[in-house]
């Protein structure tokens, strides 16, 4: 029956508001730069990549490395810890670290950085032995890139070794090192490469 004002009688009307949000934009995450490295065969390369992502909430970044990556590289998806061991040298490898987030679509960061290998360092030896007035010197090569530590002992059946000076960085050319002998007059000297 119908209204006299002209309104259908029996019907409910509802009123239904509501709002809508739209979410931001998944924006990627960012990876910090990552350093040249240099390693001689033998040594083991260990690096953290580091990253951050500004969207929130907070969206769980994943590490990977990317095409190409050396046999036995590997990084911790959540540390971030990269390690590789090389087995060949001289090399140079380049390695590439991808941080992805979990947004919607999924983004991604790289860095890309080289490895340099260089095979071990030949072991020194000793040449241009001198003994003068109360001093006793000598030489020997060096090879730019590696570090070199002389130590000496008085009696070889003793343990240990003593340092004679700082460490000395090669140059190409021979280092050397003069030692007093007037309150060690027999030492046996000996020198080390250093990783």
């Amino acid at each position: 029956m119908a209204d006299p004002t002209g309104k259908a009688q029996g019907l409910g009307i509802d009123n239904l508001s509501f709002s809508a949000w739209t979410a931001p934009p998944n924006t990627p995450p960012t990876l910090a730069p990552i350093a040249n490295q240099g390693l001689f065969l033998g040594q083991t390369l260990s690096l953290t990549a580091s990253a951050t992502d500004s969207d929130l909430p907070a969206q769980t970044l994943t590490f990977s490395l990317g095409a190409g990556a050396p046999i036995g590289a590997a990084i911790g998806p959540v540390s971030g810890q990269l390690t590789w061991t090389p087995t060949n040298a001289p090399a140079t490898n380049t390695l590439s670290v991808i941080v992805t987030d979990n947004g919607i679509p999924p983004l991604s960061a790289t860095q890309s950085f080289t490895v340099t290998v260089w095979p071990p360092p030949p072991s020194p030896r000793l040449g241009n032995v001198n003994l003068g007035a109360g001093t006793f010197s000598f030489s020997w090569p060096s090879v730019a890139g590696y570090v070199y530590r002389v130590q000496y002992k008085s009696d070889l059946t003793a343990s240990d070794w003593t340092t004679v000076v700082p460490d000395q960085a090669g140059t190409g050319s021979p280092l050397s090192l003069s030692v007093n002998l007037t309150n060690a007059p027999q030492c046996f000297y000996r020198v080390l490469v250093l990783p």
